[in-house]
């Protein structure tokens, strides 16, 4: 029995120096890249959290190997810790798979936006990937894993439940199993809509929506705003004026919202965004703000797909945020989706 223990004890260090070691390699790579910061983070911890999981399934086996009671807490703390990773690395590849998708196949080049700092040109869908070190069938497999976000959370659960540590092939596996074939759309229709009834809720505040700066033809047959500026407008050199419905795209947020908050003929607006309290531009939205309401659950957004109506949950919860004089009106009719808060200066 002690010979095993110690033959457990030299594979663990092993293992843990050779864990060490490929993590010194992923850390060293260089990281100047064209990609945004979050996407950047999202691989980085994609490809060291694979690493490490490797490295906790070789602990896990050579714990196995040992029969001694001594080693049942360690093969629990070792699974819960799997576990906790393995999900995480999903997360990481959810986000890199929702960016994937909403590039442009040729997108061609943009003028009516500032790219972020960790973005010096706007990427081909082909050239993201290349420069995200992914093959085609790995950047395919990402973009199913965020189509279907519902049946990822769905098999975590189903994994923890069994003791088992959830894995990607699984999750495909799932998706395969319960849905209908997942079709790339090479097109770049994956513009997701606001549900009407936050709309009209919105409309009821407002009274009208005069500029929706962040549109398209097909999101405005139900936004209905008086003006509204597509893709391929330039909202953000554009004058922003009278009430405001705005759902900016997710990449260039803190442009939008800082166009928002600097433009001084705005009378009224309402923001639907992620609840990203932890970001900079977050922070100068809601010092701007009268009124918010965190949505209860996720908010699920909806497109005309393959297959009829689709639904997309983001990873994040959602907030709607009120920038005008009639806070009492924004709750009164909000407070039916989630919590409200009026905000007193």
């Amino acid at each position: 029995m002690i010979i095993l223990v110690i033959q457990f004890l030299i594979e663990v260090v092993v293992v843990q120096l050779n864990k060490k070691a490929h993590l010194m390699n992923l850390v060293i790579q260089n990281n100047e890249t064209n990609l945004p910061g979050i996407i950047s983070d999202s691989i980085k911890k994609a490809k060291i959290g694979r690493e490490l999981l490797s490295a906790l399934r070789a602990e896990m086996r050579a714990l196995d190997s040992v029969e001694a009671e001594m080693v049942n807490d360690i093969r629990k703390q070792k699974l819960e810790e799997a576990q906790n990773l393995a999900e995480e690395v999903l997360d990481a590849e959810i986000i890199i798979g929702r960016y994937i998708s909403e590039l442009e196949t040729s997108p061609g080049q943009r003028t009516d936006i500032q790219l972020d700092r960790t973005v010096a040109k706007k990427l081909t869908k082909k050239e993201a990937i290349s420069e995200m070190g992914l093959s085609k069938d790995q950047a395919n497999r990402f973009e199913r894993l965020a189509f279907y976000p519902d049946i990822v959370k769905q098999t975590k659960e189903q994994a923890r439940t069994a003791g088992e540590i959830i894995s990607r092939t699984a999750v495909l596996t799932a998706i395969k199993a319960e849905k209908k074939p997942f079709i790339i759309n090479n097109s770049h229709n994956s513009e997701w809509y606001t549900p009407e009834r936050y709309i009209e809720s919105a409309r009821k505040v407002l009274g009208n929506i005069d500029l929706d700066p962040a549109s398209s033809e097909e999101a405005n047959k139900v936004v209905n705003a008086d003006r509204y500026y597509t893709e391929t407008d330039n909202a953000l050199q554009k004058t922003w004026a009278g009430k405001v419905w705005l759902n900016p795209p997710y990449i260039h947020v803190a442009k939008f919202i800082d166009k928002l908050l600097n433009s001084i003929d705005v009378e009224k607006a309402i923001v639907l965004v992620n609840n990203a309290t932890e970001t900079g531009w977050f922070y100068r939205l809601a010092e701007k703000a009268s009124a918010m309401m965190f949505h209860t659950g996720r908010l699920a957004f909806t497109r005309r797909g393959e297959y009829g109506e689709e639904k997309s949950r983001p990873m994040q919860g959602q907030v709607f945020v009120y920038i005008g004089n009639d806070p009492d009106s924004f709750i009164s009719e909000f407070s039916q989706y989630g919590w409200c808060t009026k905000i007193s200066r």
